[in-house]
């Protein structure tokens, strides 16, 4: 019998965020706008109506829950939600992305989703007529 120390794994690496300025993003019936100041970038993403999407792509290094920050700005008065989904999948049917005080106040939403290692098709599309604008969206 051999007596020793165990010695445990090291912990899995920290992956780093990206931010994705949601003006370079993949946009579908969203335009790129400079209008209202504040944003960071060249620009922000101005949703139009119902099915409007802004889509990216992140890569993981391992798979498991990861938060998203969504950096917008809601002048209107109302709540203007939108779905998210993941390779594909909605995981997640109406996030509310509620008024912020102006169009020029821009605030962040964080969720948690769970990405697979490797490349992840991140889709996020406005459910109701009218939209907000999207700055930036940081994953991790």
């Amino acid at each position: 019998i051999t007596s020793g120390t165990v010695t445990p794994p090291p912990p899995p690496p920290v992956q780093p965020s990206v931010t994705v300025q949601a003006e370079s993003a993949t946009m579908v019936g969203v335009t790129r706008q400079t209008t209202n100041g504040g944003y960071a970038g060249s620009g922000y993403a101005d949703f139009g109506g119902a099915g409007s999407y802004v889509q990216l792509t992140v890569n993981r290094t391992a798979a498991g829950p990861t938060t998203l920050k969504l950096r917008y700005a809601n002048g209107g008065t109302t709540d203007r939600p939108v779905s998210v989904a993941v390779n594909g999948t909605v995981v997640q049917s109406s996030v509310a992305m509620n008024g912020t005080g102006g169009w020029t106040n821009w605030q962040e939403l964080t969720l948690t989703l769970d990405l697979l290692a490797g490349n992840n098709v991140i889709r996020l599309t406005s459910i109701t007529s009218n939209g907000v604008n999207l700055d930036a969206v940081t994953v991790g």
